[in-house]
């Protein structure tokens, strides 16, 4: 990173109100999530994936494949020539992309290319790609149906998690996020009987 770039970054984080982004994360997401509807259905009906409907409203949970699959669509739109197709969601899309790379650590991991959708995550010794396509995936997966602003929570735990290459968040900020937990899955058959099994 050239220093004036670095410097740009460290400006950008002294100026940057965490309570003000989470606010307009949140509302980018809930215009997203009426403006995918649509689309959605477009994408699902062909293949007759079953639907779930309550009281009037589709609660359809539909994988995060097609998700990302329908948010690198309209992001790639040009490549198809279905710019038209693709309108509505990209000007639902765009403002979200926007307000993530207005965070200091994303804005910081991806430049100032606005084309570029990627960035390398490192935890550990680990790294690996990511795209902001499925972050807001994650986003969408991880909304609150309990509360009358699903995406609160997602958006604070986003940039508190952000904030951790940063500065030392704050230890009320940062308790949940710095706690390991082993879990042993089991998916299988349940045999409440005893069974030969011979050799």
């Amino acid at each position: 990173m050239s220093d004036g770039f670095a410097s740009l970054a460290l400006m950008h984080i002294d100026n940057f109100d965490r309570t003000e982004w989470i606010k307009r994360l949140t509302a980018c997401l809930h215009d997203l999530e009426a403006a995918q509807q649509p689309f959605l259905q477009w994408y699902f009906t062909p293949s007759g994936y079953p639907r779930i409907l309550r009281n009037g409203r589709d609660e359809t949970p539909y994988p995060s494949e097609a998700l990302g699959k329908l948010y690198d669509d309209a992001l790639f739109e040009a490549r198809f020539r279905k710019t038209e197709k693709f309108k509505k969601l990209k000007a639902a899309l765009d403002p979200v992309r926007g307000v993530l790379r207005d965070h200091p650590t994303l804005a910081r991991a991806m430049g100032r290319d606005l084309k570029r959708d990627e960035f390398q995550v490192g935890i550990l010794n680990h790294t690996s790609m990511t795209t902001l396509s499925q972050l807001i995936v994650g986003l969408m997966e991880y909304q609150d149906e309990g509360t009358t602003e699903p995406f609160r929570k997602p958006a604070s735990d986003l940039s508190t998690l952000l904030e951790l290459s940063l500065v030392q968040a704050e230890a009320e900020k940062a308790e949940s996020l710095g706690t390991a937990i082993d879990v042993a899955v089991y998916c299988g058959a349940c045999f409440e009987d005893e069974v030969e099994l011979g050799e």
